[in-house]
C-alpha cells in the first residue's frame, strides 16, 4: 500500500512503496494514490508539546505581525532555523497542521511551500491533504538525493477568515506529529517543534456595547447563582463559562429585553472551581470577563 512515504528517499520506507503507479519512476504521478488511499494511512498520533531543548533549531510558526480580522486572508510564515541556528542537514519532513479556537473557516487551509528554502518544484515533491477546514497534512521533500541546509521560511500556511469574532479569543496553531528526514533516510529529531498561538485583538466592538453592566450574585457560591445583567436595549445573548484551563464547560444563548435581567446559572452540576463567564452578542462584547467562584 502507498504511504505517505512516497515523498521520502529510500531508507525511509520499502522502496518497493515510493512507486505508487508502478511506472518505474518515482515523481509527481504517484501522488494520486497518496490520495485516494490516505484515509487508511492517516497518522494514529497526535503529537503533544515537549520541553524545549536549547541548542537545535526550532520549526515554527512565525505570527509577527499577524492580525485576525473578518475577511482577512492570512498568510503565516512556517520557518526552520535561523541564522544563528540553522537547520543542518534537512532533505525533507511531513507534519499535520491545526489551528485550534474560536475561528470560522469557510474553507480549507493550504500549505504553500513554492518559495521555501528547501527546494523548489523543479527539485522537491509536496503534498497537502485536506483532514478538514482546520487541519492539514503536509510533506515536502527534495527528489536530488542531496541535503541541504538553511534557515528561515519554508512554507506558508494560509487561510481567510470569516466572522464573527471576538475580542480575547485564543487561537492556536500546532504542528501534529512532525518528521524530518535526511537524504539517508534517518529520522532527525534534533530540533524543537514550538507550537504557538495569538489572540484575537480586532473583530466585534466593545463600543457603545448594549449591555451596561453584568454581575454574579452570589460570588462565592454553592449550589445557587444568577447571572444579573442590565441591558441598553434588548438583543440575543450568549453566555459561556469557561474552566481555568480555558475549556468551555457550559453555554447558555437568549433573547434578552431592555433593562435589567437574570440568567440561572448551572451550580448544582458545576464542580467546585474557579471560573470565567464571558458574554456576547452579535456585534459586540461586555468588555469585562466575570470570574466566578464555584465553592
Amino acid at each position: 500500500m502507498c504511504k505517505l512515504g512516497v515523498l521520502f528517499p529510500a531508507g525511509y520506507v520499502n522502496e518497493k512503496h515510493a512507486d505508487c503507479n508502478g511506472d518505474g519512476v518515482v515523481d509527481s504521478n504517484d501522488l494520486a494514490a497518496v490520495y485516494a488511499n490516505y484515509g487508511l494511512t492517516h497518522p494514529k498520533e497526535h503529537g503533544g508539546s515537549a520541553h524545549k531543548v536549547s541548542g537545535v533549531p526550532d520549526l515554527y510558526f512565525d505570527l509577527s505581525g499577524v492580525s485576525i480580522v473578518p475577511g482577512a486572508n492570512i498568510s503565516i510564515p512556517i520557518k526552520f532555523g535561523t541564522a544563528s541556528l540553522p537547520m543542518n542537514p534537512i532533505y525533507g519532513l511531513a507534519s499535520g497542521i491545526e489551528v485550534m479556537g474560536n475561528l470560522n473557516l469557510y474553507s480549507p487551509m493550504i500549505v504553500n511551500d513554492s518559495a521555501g528554502w528547501i527546494g523548489n518544484s523543479s527539485n522537491t515533491l509536496d503534498f497537502n491533504k485536506t483532514i478538514n477546514n482546520y487541519h492539514v497534512d503536509w510533506a515536502h521533500a527534495r527528489t536530488d538525493h542531496s541535503n541541504i541546509n538553511g534557515s528561515g521560511t519554508i512554507a506558508t500556511l494560509n487561510f481567510t477568515v470569516h466572522g464573527p469574532l471576538y475580542a480575547g479569543e485564543k487561537i492556536k496553531f500546532h504542528f501534529q506529529a512532525p518528521q524530518v528526514i535526511d537524504k539517508d533516510g534517518n529520522i532527525i529529531t534534533a530540533y524543537n517543534a514550538l507550537d504557538d498561538s495569538l489572540y484575537v485583538t480586532l473583530g466585534i466592538s466593545n463600543v457603545e456595547a448594549p449591555m451596561e453592566y453584568a454581575e454574579i450574585v452570589p460570588n462565592p457560591s454553592t449550589n445557587y447563582a444568577v447571572l444579573n445583567v442590565s441591558m441598553r436595549q434588548a438583543g440575543n445573548v450568549k453566555v459561556k463559562i469557561r474552566d481555568i484551563v480555558g475549556r468551555t464547560v457550559w453555554e447558555h444563548e437568549g433573547a434578552l429585553g431592555n433593562g435589567n435581567q437574570s440568567i440561572s446559572l448551572p451550580s448544582s452540576v458545576i464542580v467546585p472551581g474557579m471560573y470565567m463567564i464571558q458574554i456576547q452578542g452579535e456585534g459586540w462584547q461586555y468588555d469585562k470577563v466575570l470570574k466566578w467562584v464555584r465553592e
